[in-house]
């Protein structure tokens, strides 16, 4: 059943699919579903009108007995009867759509008759009344929780995020479905009006002019066929693009055309192989026509000599309605796909060399297949020990900083703390002018809190990795003054190397060669002009912030800083006193000890002047005279 019907003239109970929408019975019963009485998915589909837009697609199914059903159709042969109720969208609604949807489908299955559909019709009515630009930006969040998303995957979240914004092919499965579709939305909810403005082009695979391998090379290699440069090879717009052949990076280094080759696909590479060898031919023969042979085919050479360099795409422009800070990022755009769920029929997309990047959901256990494993860069499952980086060169870029571990610990203590507030729509919004990012609201560890976190961080290793971002506008400004005084962020004189070295230096450099930043580098981005391109934990480290928080966010720590403050003023009062007694004992002692020097110094001079007398009395004659008899009794 659809309505209302997707080609005129067509009834209502049509089973007719748009070749486009041929997966869409897969997508809307995912694999698995019969494990669940009730769950929901989340998908996109290319667009009717405009292959390279897409629609969004929620689905609410329902499981129910037979026995249970008022009336029965013919196609139920089965002891339980599973439907799935979808919606289509061209607004990426998706939280709000399922709260709506999850009721229609519960009264619907109520009825125990399928062919009451008259309650799909009022639904669409509904849905229509409802569904406004005001209701993309207020309710585009609704149902997704960044809270639990960081608590599950914790460390990993951040190097998750780093990932994404590499263009690599990311496969994440996990079951239910609705865990799946949560997980990945929440996920691009990290980045700034993405879900709102970002999205329109997320399912379309078509020959990108940008298709690269952005950590390899760090210029744009195209797949199309250049008809203007190469007339011989020209191709219908509908031929797809022949894949690469495989080689490792070592060996197409060493050969200088090898990307050319493979960019210009087999064709180019035979026209280029045939003229060698005409060439070759002519010079080996050695005859006097050489000359008017080579002069035959006068774009031999020069095409020799320019085929190093592939013929350049035009610069990256963003296909989305950026603000002026160059947000939404073009992540999803130019065959780089974000699908939120992708069934069994879908796999080949893994395969598919017109797929650029791809962020992609699954639930069916043959995606995890080895075959299947080495089609991918990373692998995430449900929680942050099911993580897996299949490149050891790309799981070195991705090693977090001690800035990195710095802020992501700090979320995690803000988002576990007592304290943080649980209200997810806060009335004040973070900016880029606040000075501090981490304190002062009551508003911390919520989602929208959180979100600003991961923008403030965005934006940093933006503006690090624009080596000109002083015409932007954007200058060094110093970090914030609570950041300063914990972990010592300030040191205002620190080069780009220094700021390049807290997101990691490696990666910053291969950032810089993604098509997402090239595309912001070439818009609007004045809206940026007061901002920081500093580590928002500049100069931190994980352990630092794991200590303060140890010993002001835990009972134990209280306890241990309170004792150590106790024991500080008691060591204080202590020292006063004995020191004090020290004082008194001090000053008596040098007393006494100066008494004696004093006595011991009278005598040494008495001594020394009656040995003088003596000596002057020896030295003098003696005088003989008459002493008086009673003058010597006396005296005797």
């Amino acid at each position: 059943y659809c309505y209302p019907p997707l080609f005129p003239g067509q009834g209502h109970d049509a089973s007719e699919l748009p070749e486009e929408w041929q997966n869409l019975p897969y997508l809307a019963l995912p694999d698995g579903a019969h494990n669940y009485e009730q769950d929901h998915v989340y998908f996109v589909l290319p667009s009717l009108t405009d292959r390279e837009r897409s629609v969004f697609c929620v689905a609410c199914y329902r499981q129910i007995d037979s026995d249970k059903l008022v009336s029965k159709s013919e196609d139920v042969t089965r002891s339980s009867v599973q439907k799935s109720v979808v919606v289509v969208s061209r607004a990426p609604l998706f939280g709000a759509i399922r709260q709506r949807l999850s009721h229609v489908a519960e009264s619907y299955f109520e009825l125990r008759d399928f062919s009451r559909v008259e309650i799909m019709e009022e639904t669409f009515m509904d849905f229509k009344r409802a569904v406004t630009k005001n209701s993309v930006s207020t309710q585009v969040f609704s149902g997704l929780s960044v809270k639990e998303l960081l608590l599950r995957y914790r460390q990993k979240l951040l190097v998750l995020f780093k990932l994404i914004l590499l263009e690599r092919r990311v496969l994440v499965h996990m079951n239910p479905a609705s865990q799946l579709g949560n997980t990945l939305l929440t996920l691009a909810s990290l980045y700034p009006s993405l879900i709102e403005c970002g999205l329109s082009r997320c399912g379309a695979v078509f020959k990108s002019r940008y298709n690269f391998r952005n950590l390899s090379d760090s210029d744009f290699v195209s797949i199309e066929r250049d008809t203007d440069a190469l007339p011989s090879t020209a191709a219908s717009p509908t031929t797809p693009t022949p894949p690469p052949p495989p080689s490792t990076p070592a060996s197409k280094e060493s050969q200088p055309h090898g990307r050319l080759q493979d960019a210009l696909g087999g064709a180019a590479t035979g026209l280029i192989s045939s003229v060698r060898a005409g060439i070759a031919r002519v010079s080996s023969a050695g005859i006097p026509g050489a000359a008017a042979a080579t002069a035959e085919h006068p774009a031999a050479e020069p095409q020799q000599q320019q085929q190093p360099r592939s013929p350049s795409p035009p610069p990256p422009r963003s296909p989305f309605d950026i603000d002026d800070c160059g947000f939404p990022l073009a992540l999803f755009a130019e065959s780089a796909i974000f699908l939120p769920y992708v069934s069994l029929q879908q796999i080949g997309l893994l395969e598919d060399a017109n797929v650029r990047a791809c962020l992609l959901g699954a639930n069916n256990v043959l995606f995890r297949q080895p075959q299947t494993r080495r089609r991918i860069d990373a692998l995430l499952g449900a929680d942050a020990a099911d993580f897996a980086i299949y490149d050891r060169g790309l799981a070195r870029l991705l090693r977090l900083t001690g800035p990195d571990e710095a802020f992501i610990q700090r979320l995690l203590d803000k988002a576990t703390s007592a304290g943080a507030a649980t209200a997810d729509n806060a009335d004040g919004e973070l900016t880029l002018e606040d000075e501090d990012l981490f304190a002062g609201s009551e508003w911390e560890g919520s989602d929208d809190w959180l979100r600003a976190q991961f923008r403030a961080y965005l934006t940093a290793l933006l503006l690090t990795a624009d080596s000109s971002s002083g015409a932007a506008g954007a200058e060094p400004a110093a970090s914030n003054s609570s950041l300063d005084e914990s972990g010592g962020g300030g040191g205002g004189g620190s080069g780009s190397s220094s700021e390049e070295g807290d997101f990691n230096a490696s990666y910053v450099r291969a950032l810089r060669a993604t098509f997402h930043y090239r595309a912001w580098l070439a818009g609007p981005r004045h809206g940026l002009a007061g901002a920081s391109r500093r580590h928002p934990c500049h100069g931190q480290s994980a352990l630092g912030v794991r200590l303060n928080q140890f010993l002001t966010g835990t009972d134990q720590g209280r306890k241990v800083s309170s004792a150590v403050q106790s024991t500080g003023r008691a060591l204080e009062d202590t020292g006063k006193v004995v020191g004090g007694a020290i004082y008194n004992a001090g000053s008596a002692m040098s007393g006494f000890l100066s008494g004696l020097s004093s006595k011991a110094a009278s005598r040494l001079s008495g001594s020394q002047s009656q040995q003088q007398l003596q000596q002057q009395q020896q030295q003098q004659p003696p005088q003989h005279q008459e002493i008086p008899r009673e003058s010597s009794i006396n005296s005797g």
